[in-house]
């Protein structure tokens, strides 16, 4: 069903107040009622993941991430690639337009932006309607993270195929290597997130995870070449939320790695904030491979980070079970309950340990 003009959201991208309020004037006057303004592509892109947009209207030039590169990020994400992008520019060139062309805008505007060129951008667009293939990509996409989700990776992994047939993107080739790590193939999953950043040099997460994997096979010099590229795709990203975090966490790792808990538990405190996700899905890959020394190494890591976390919590505990450290396993399986006394699971862990006691 088609939107009315009314309902459509307009993302509108520049570093200029004045030009975004431009734009907003323009739109208003043309009927639209429902925009979200960003000052760089670093922005835009968070807005992006957040919340559905319709129409993108992004400037060229911007200090951080400019239009470009916020353009080619898009033009590789499965769930953003099909939102229309309006890029603007001071002035028009023949290599400009085959630049933007090749990341796949929808269309150039030449400042000052007037009514009527809006106005016949998105009436071009609208009258384009949504190819079948895209329909089917995206619906098969949703499905195989459904599935992911479910833990019901081997059907995943036929879909996520089935995907790459029809049109090839780095996220996939990522999903499909985060899969084969759950299934402990990781071997199989190095090699699918290297297709991953041969597609796209952006995949700063896939630098990280291929470092994890050096990591689980003792290679610890190819880990941190790994966690060295995630550095030059952050450059690359202009800053981008998704590769500073990648940076971040791969750093701290290195740290841990080496023996540097402690400078790592430092780095914690500092204003910069990393997540424990990284040391948690570490623990829980080794655990799997009964390396539980390093299970509990790597639990008790994320818990510097976030220590009110409750299933971090229930993580150690049962590896100090594993490991017939039951008094440790016991005051831990409390914390967990006193941080969240539903945690149905941990106190059915106490009972076991009081029953056999």
């Amino acid at each position: 069903m088609k939107k009315d003009k009314r309902e459509l959201t307009f993302l509108i991208v520049d570093h200029s107040y004045e030009k975004r309020a431009h734009i907003t004037n323009i739109l208003l006057a043309l009927g639209y009622k429902r925009f979200e303004r960003e000052s760089d592509g670093s922005k835009a892109f968070r807005t992006l993941k957040r919340q559905p947009i319709d129409f993108i209207i992004c400037q060229w030039k911007m200090p951080g991430m400019n239009g470009l590169s916020l353009l080619k990020v898009l033009s590789v994400d499965v769930e953003l690639f099909k939102i229309p992008f309006f890029i603007v520019t001071q002035k028009i060139t023949r290599d400009k337009v085959i630049e933007a062309g090749v990341c796949g805008v929808s269309g150039i505007l030449v400042e000052p932006v007037k009514k009527e060129d809006i106005e016949m951008k998105i009436e071009n667009v609208t009258k384009s309607p949504v190819s079948k293939t895209d329909k089917r990509f995206a619906m098969l996409y949703t499905e195989a993270k459904r599935l992911t989700e479910e833990e019901q990776y081997d059907q995943a992994l036929i879909i996520y195929e089935k995907m790459l047939k029809i049109r090839e993107t780095p996220e996939i080739h990522y999903n499909i290597g985060y899969i084969k790590i759950a299934q402990g193939k990781y071997d199989e999953a190095f090699i699918d997130f290297r297709r991953a950043i041969l597609v796209s040099n952006f995949q700063a997460n896939a630098y990280s995870k291929m470092g994890e994997i050096h990591l689980l096979k003792g290679n610890k010099s190819e880990a941190e070449k790994c966690f060295s590229m995630v550095k030059d795709v952050q450059i690359e990203r202009d800053m981008d939320k998704e590769a500073s975090k990648a940076l971040k966490e791969a750093l701290v790792l290195v740290n841990a790695t080496k023996g540097k808990a402690d400078t790592a538990a430092n780095d914690l405190t500092s204003n910069i904030y990393i997540t424990s996700n990284i040391f948690n899905s570490l623990g829980i890959i080794y655990r799997k491979n009964r390396k539980i020394k390093e299970a509990i190494r790597h639990y008790k890591m994320a818990l510097k980070v976030d220590p009110d976390d409750d299933r971090i919590c229930f993580n150690l505990g049962r590896a100090y079970l594993e490991n017939r450290q039951t008094v440790l396993a016991k005051e831990i399986f409390e914390r967990a309950l006193k941080l969240n006394p539903d945690l149905d699971v941990a106190r059915q862990k106490l009972e076991e340990i009081r029953d056999a006691t």
